[in-house]
């Protein structure tokens, strides 16, 4: 039978090169014919008997496809290539046209998940991707920064040979099809440890919230940050914390002293900056920073200021995405980014040239302290730099353990 999907909206992180046999696999002490997603098939013939002018149409697929029962195949997700229309397929008879091979480029990891004991992963399952396979370097290069990363499994992710998996993934609210990667169960709270006695110790941590965003970690001073701006839309006890999409509804949230977030420019494709939070979000007793950690204030950031010294600012900042001026080196591991700033009216400024993080230290008046890095002359020392701003605007936030 083959259902007719919902169009979802997915796009193709990566393909493999091309080959023309199918691939078969061992899980469990039995052979499974797998047909790879990204080939193109025909439909040569259908088990049930009301799918029969299904016969001859194209498809392409975007899961994989297996055949557990001779010559059937079942299991796949595709779209027809003359229509677009998706459907799962089940009880179909495929003629194979053409179909990525498995890569070969990079060898298994040795931390990397095979289905000798079973056959692949259920939904909702945390996975990291420990490679991502392809023989074209250039889009590898690209594809590359997904590998340690964290995602959950938003279908069953099946073997397609080896150490390969593929399936649909997501992270928060964004779902990914990935072709071909490797990968490791994920545990909670992993750590890393250091390449080098001079390289910083990262780790990664699952905030739940938002259908579990990943952060990672760095360890400075014997304490530990996050390497990567905040990005929760909710408060620690599940209240929702207000978006403002408009500047009057940023104005608004300050004059009332309401909490309220808001990406730059008001464009969610600006969200690898994380969000712009008002310190009214930052102070809310029901809590901004994930459980087990909070927004640190003058005492810890005087502190990691210090402990980094008069090239702190340097060394703070992540070597690439600041436009103007002062390189970075990052050898803290802080990677601060130029992620800008929302004034109290709403308008924003200072993207790709500045970072600016929230203290959470009180003052008793509209004003409350801020630290920055900027990418420009004007700091010639290159050391990061504290000032109070108008609580009503809009910073990044780092949280810290």
């Amino acid at each position: 039978m083959i259902i007719m999907k919902y169009c979802m909206s997915l796009f193709c992180i990566l393909g493999c090169t091309i080959a023309t046999a199918q691939t078969t696999i061992v899980s469990g002490g039995r052979s499974v014919s797998c047909i790879l997603p990204q080939s193109i098939c025909e439909i040569t013939d259908t088990k049930e008997a009301g799918d029969k002018h299904y016969i001859g149409t194209k498809i392409e697929l975007f899961t994989p496809c297996y055949a557990f029962d001779g010559s059937w195949y079942s299991g796949g997700m595709a779209a027809v290539t003359n229509g677009g229309a998706e459907m799962e397929i089940n009880y179909f008879k495929l003629k194979v046209i053409s179909q990525p091979s498995l890569p070969v480029y990079p060898s298994c990891n040795v931390d990397a998940e095979t289905p000798d004991k079973g056959f692949g992963f259920a939904a909702g399952v945390n996975i990291q991707i420990l490679a991502v396979g392809s023989m074209d370097k250039a889009r590898y290069a690209e594809a590359a920064k997904y590998v340690g990363e964290v995602y959950e499994t938003y279908s069953a992710l099946t073997p397609i040979g080896g150490c390969w998996y593929a399936g649909i993934i997501k992270k928060g609210t964004k779902i990914f099809l990935f072709p071909c990667i490797q990968i490791k169960k994920y545990e909670q709270n992993e750590t890393s440890p250091p390449t080098d006695s001079n390289e910083p110790i990262t780790g990664k941590f699952t905030d739940p919230r938002n259908g579990g965003s990943t952060y990672h970690t760095v360890k400075i001073n014997d304490r530990i940050w996050m390497s990567e701006n905040l990005d929760a839309s909710t408060f620690r006890n599940g209240d929702i914390i207000p978006e403002a999409k408009t500047a009057e509804a940023w104005k608004k949230a300050a004059k009332e002293k309401r909490p309220a977030w808001c990406y730059y420019n008001n464009d969610k494709r600006n969200d690898d900056y994380g969000k712009l939070y008002n310190w009214y979000a930052v102070n809310d007793s029901r809590g901004l920073a994930p459980e087990g950690w909070y927004v640190p204030g003058e005492t810890e950031w005087l502190a990691l200021t210090g402990y980094l010294g008069k090239d702190a600012a340097k060394k703070m900042k992540e070597v690439e995405g600041w436009t103007v001026n002062v390189p970075g080196c990052n050898e803290s591991g802080f990677s601060g980014l130029p992620g800008g700033w929302c004034t109290y009216f709403g308008v924003f400024s200072g993207i790709k040239g500045t970072g600016i993080w929230w203290s959470s230290t009180r003052d008793p008046g509209n004003t409350a302290w801020q630290h920055a890095i900027y990418s420009s002359n004007v700091i010639v020392s290159g050391t990061a730099y504290a000032a109070q701003v108008d609580k009503g605007t809009g910073l990044s936030v780092r949280c810290i353990k």
